[in-house]
């Protein structure tokens, strides 16, 4: 049986592997070897009959330990980013979220697996009853089933899904899940190629850049490290939020400040939404057209002004990340890369 340790606490994937373990109620105590990045090695299994036998150990996002005895077989995914990273890398689940039309198409192959609600309004007691041996979730999203899932004695993964690095070391996760890293090490491939091939064309200056995320609750500025923002990034875009103080608990974003945009005065403005867009984006458009300060910025008046799609920028698009970094080019620089649709 193979014995796998993960841990995915930063943005690089630090894999590991155990060379003693002793537990008790309250403690696990592991000494291990740290291998390279992207390497893993087969454990022996001890002859012994009262041996611990384990077929993956994984660190998650929110610093917990979680062990898996045996290859999960009824698997359920919290998010549509996570099924679809999943059937990309040959696996299979038996409980999904819905997918929303705007979010993209459900992968194939999934289209029978049980529907357990929506990705922030998840129906606990049918996750339950369907008996998963792994739960996969999201932060902030799913923190709080936790503690009701393990009282359940079901295993739950939670992991954070914003930057390219992410998708990059989940892709390996996944793959551990299907015990075929062939199919992950493709999605990776095609996707490293494509992302390479757009940052060929980049063109040598970036216009002025604000990224707004706009919500039915909030209104924050993105960072270089949020989902936007990230894409952004790797096409050498001008964030103008890129170095602004991050907010407590939420290093992906900062305080919005109209004032700080009146004073970046930019020559472009990104707006990625959560909620409903049919009622965010015409509200956004009026106080735009409306407040005095809005109306002085040069991006609003040479209708410099973009709405992103939630399809890549409300949750990681995941197997799809080099896609948005491919919309960013065609609304930063779309002489070089086309018009976006």
């Amino acid at each position: 049986m193979r014995k796998i340790v993960i841990s995915m606490m930063s943005v690089s994937l630090m894999l590991s592997v155990a060379t003693a373990c002793t537990s008790n109620d309250n403690q696990v105590v592991e000494s291990s070897k740290v291998l390279p990045e992207n390497a893993y090695e087969t454990a022996g299994v001890v002859d012994n009959e009262n041996a611990s036998l384990e077929y993956l150990r994984i660190t998650d996002d929110l610093g917990r330990e979680v062990v898996l005895k045996s290859k999960p077989e009824r698997i359920v995914t919290l998010t549509p980013t996570f099924t679809s990273m999943l059937y990309e890398t040959g696996g299979q689940a038996v409980g999904r979220v819905s997918f929303q039309s705007f979010l993209g198409d459900i992968p194939a192959g999934a289209e029978d697996a049980t529907e357990v609600g929506f990705n922030a309004q998840v129906n606990l007691e049918k996750v339950v009853s369907l008996k998963p041996d792994l739960v996969i979730g999201g932060v902030r999203l799913h923190d709080s089933m936790v503690e009701q899932l393990e009282a359940n004695n079901i295993p739950i993964v939670v992991l954070n899904m914003t930057t390219y690095e992410d998708v990059k070391s989940k892709l390996q996760f996944f793959s551990k899940l299907s015990d075929d890293d062939s199919k992950s090490e493709a999605v990776l491939k095609e996707m490293e190629q494509k992302i390479t091939h757009l940052q060929s064309k980049v063109p040598a200056n970036s216009p002025r850049v604000v990224i707004i995320q706009v919500s039915t609750r909030e209104v924050t500025l993105e960072r270089d490290n949020s989902i936007a923002g990230g894409a952004a990034k790797l096409l050498g875009v001008d964030n103008l939020g890129a170095n602004l103080v991050a907010m407590e608990g939420r290093p992906d974003k900062t305080p919005f400040s109209l004032e700080k945009i009146m004073e970046f005065d930019p020559d472009l403005i990104l707006i990625s939404t959560r909620g409903s867009k049919e009622d965010i984006e015409p509200r956004m458009k009026q106080d735009m057209e409306s407040h005095p300060a809005w109306s002085s910025l040069r991006a609003v008046n040479e209708g410099q002004v973009r709405f992103l799609p939630q399809q890549y920028f409300l949750t990681n698009p995941g197997v799809d990340y080099a896609d948005a970094v491919e919309y960013i080019g065609k609304v930063v620089y779309p002489e070089v890369y086309g018009y976006a649709e």
